[in-house]
């Protein structure tokens, strides 16, 4: 059986991600943020605000245009969920 993360063969856009509807609720993502030059692993994504939240410390909100080469990483855990949640609070997919 074909799983999301193995339909992914390219890093893509994040406008790529949206339109394909590859943002989908429960899922982490890789991503390299531009500005610093990090890859960041996204625990959350608002499609409203283009905004993503970052795993890690600190705790960290950046715009989603300022991440490229995005790939579907794997189901959140609920040890990240309750992260995202104490952190970032509860409007992400």
């Amino acid at each position: 059986m074909e799983t999301l993360e193995s339909t992914i063969k390219t890093p893509l856009t994040y406008e790529q991600m949206l339109v394909a509807g590859l943002f989908v609720t429960g899922k982490s993502y890789y991503c390299q943020h531009y500005p610093s030059r990090e890859r960041w692993i996204i625990l959350g994504i608002s499609k409203e605000f283009k905004k993503v939240c970052v795993a890690g410390w600190p705790p960290t909100i950046a715009n989603a245009n300022d991440c490229e080469l995005w790939e579907v990483a794997k189901d959140l855990t609920e040890k990240e969920l309750e992260y995202r949640q104490k952190e970032f609070g509860s409007e992400w997919l």
